[in-house]
């Protein structure tokens, strides 16, 4: 028997049950922290993802590139969805069921059935592909808590399909022409907007609660190494990128489409593994520890020649060496792993855990660390790519073996040592710029090599067959980037490449080879084009 619901429409209430299908997984997401569904679905698919591919959608889309795929994974939930409404009234026309618009409750009672047929095949299909729930083999997730959350988002998904799907059965004749939901069918879709709009404010105000506990004013002033105080984000080259970067400017990047927001009062470090005394630190244990500050320049290893991925910042926090000191590491360990409240994991090797320099950190410049920068607790590790300064730090735990974490099982760089970078700031790539004044423009930028230092950039204007040396500024720290400028006296109006490159504390001169990202860190002299304006013939 075929059914009697057109085939529009029963793809319409599919999406729409789809729609309520997802708000129980973000409602669940937002008020509980359980990863939702489509999260799990959005990281497993990056694992087979190349290094390659993932860096050319970072580079075409940058910050934007996960809310693009996060949203093509919703929008192709909701058409799936659509499939799903349209097999259930298929379904229902091999079980010869007799539909008419006075039976909601037996309606009802076919949906539900048709929500746990739906979940006890995502049991063995879905689920072990996400590892996520019950059935899936090394669940990320808890396991109870997901799939209690998978058994009610699949019977909402059966109940509001049905009630949804029910007044289009046997319509009267005016519904019917009309083709037009009626007010009862756009019930449950306004239910879900206002589940997930719900949701979104409960986290917005949970995450506010959080911080306003611990809501001080940024650093405003510091001290450079001259012994000059100077406001702390107008340091060094006026025009340049400030020697210290603003929480509000700083690059944010994670493997999450929605960043966790932690409960301070429920946050704890435990450090486990191989130790005699395992140790659980809340926030008023760690913060009350003795620490120490430093400046220190992250990068992210997906930064790409010229790219705006770094940032360099004051740190306070407590050496990671101190706290495996004071839980007895054992002989033999190999790695330090790190994991986090997102469920991401990573490591460094037991000599680099050694550095007195690597901090579990609690503030960024002067203030309390922010939820997207790691709150309570990330670890900052100079000479390493922005990736193993894990965000949202929850456990530390020293193991005997060589630990793979979320990106190198990717395939990207398990050592991440940051190379050499120099970038060009004024003028920006493709700028006009006047000359017309004082017949002089200023050429600068920031340069960076981890702890190696900088010990020379050089410009250059005519296609490298001379190079100008560069003024450089003062370092913070010997891991924080330097800023450098030259003036540069145009000699007609044109069109201008400029080339930067820079020498390390080493004496290695910067890689010229023109690599991407993946899976290492970019590599290659920043490069701009520039118009110089404003000089006449009689100048010349």
């Amino acid at each position: 028997m075929q059914s009697s619901v057109p085939w529009r429409k029963e793809f319409l209430a599919g999406a729409v049950a789809a729609a309520a299908f997802l708000s129980i997984y973000f409602a669940v997401r937002y008020v509980w922290q359980i990863p939702a569904l489509p999260e799990a679905v959005v990281e497993r698919i990056l694992t087979f993802v190349p290094p390659v591919l993932f860096e050319s959608v970072i580079q075409m889309f940058g910050s934007l590139a996960k809310q693009i795929n996060f949203t093509i994974i919703l929008l192709g939930i909701v058409a799936f969805g659509g499939v799903l409404g349209l097999l259930y009234g298929r379904l229902l026309g091999w079980l010869e069921v007799e539909e008419d618009n006075s039976g909601t409750t037996r309606a009802l009672r076919y949906g539900l059935a048709y929500g746990v047929l739906l979940w006890l095949i995502h049991g063995v299909t879905m689920s072990p592909f996400v590892e996520r729930g019950f059935f899936g083999a090394g669940a990320s997730s808890p396991a109870i808590a997901a799939v209690v959350t998978d058994v009610i988002a699949y019977l909402a998904f059966g109940v509001v399909l049905a009630y949804v799907r029910q007044p289009f059965i046997v319509e009267p004749a005016e519904s019917a022409s009309a083709g037009v939901l009626t007010r009862r069918s756009l019930a449950p879709l306004a239910a879900s907007g206002l589940a997930v709009g719900g949701a979104y404010m409960v986290n917005r105000s949970f995450a506010a609660q959080a911080e306003a506990i611990f809501d001080e004013p940024a650093l405003t002033t510091t001290t450079a190494p001259s012994g000059e105080t100077v406001p702390i984000f107008q340091q060094g080259f006026e025009g340049l990128e400030p020697l210290v970067t603003p929480n509000d400017k700083f690059y944010v990047i994670s493997k999450n489409n929605i960043d966790p927001t932690v409960n301070v009062n429920e946050w704890n470090l435990s450090i486990t593994g191989m130790v005699d005394n395992k140790m659980v630190l809340d926030y008023d244990a760690l913060t009350t520890m003795p620490s120490q500050q430093q400046y220190a320049t992250l990068q992210c290893i997906s930064n790409a020649v010229g790219g705006d991925l770094i940032g360099n910042a004051l740190w306070e926090g407590v050496p990671l060496w101190n706290l495996l000191v004071q839980a007895g590491i054992q002989p033999g360990v190999k790695d330090i792993v790190l994991r986090a409240a997102d469920g991401y994991a990573e490591s460094i090797p037991l000599e680099k855990a050694q550095d007195p320099n690597v901090i579990v950190a609690f503030r960024m410049n002067g203030a309390t660390l922010p939820r997207n920068h790691g709150f309570p607790a990330r670890l900052v590790v100079p000479n390493i790519y922005g990736m193993k300064n894990v965000k949202w730090l929850t456990r530390i735990e020293p193991v005997d073996h060589d630990f793979k974490g979320f990106w190198q099982q990717r395939g990207w760089s398990d050592e991440a040592i940051i190379k050499t970078m120099s970038r060009i700031d004024a003028p920006r790539n493709g700028a006009s710029v006047s000359a017309a004044v004082e017949r002089q423009v200023l050429i600068g930028g920031i340069a960076f090599a981890g702890n190696r230092g900088i010990s020379k950039v050089e410009v250059s204007i005519d296609e490298g067959d001379n190079w100008i040396e560069a003024e450089l500024g003062q370092s913070l720290t010997p891991f924080s980037w330097v800023q450098w400028r030259t003036i540069w006296e145009p000699p007609v109006a044109a069109g201008y490449t400029i080339r930067v490159r820079a020498t390390d504390g080493d004496g290695e001169l910067q890689d010229i080879t023109e690599l991407q990202p993946a899976p290492d860190g970019a590599s290659g002299w920043h490069t701009i084009s520039t118009r110089i304006s404003g000089i006449s013939d009689g100048q010349n």
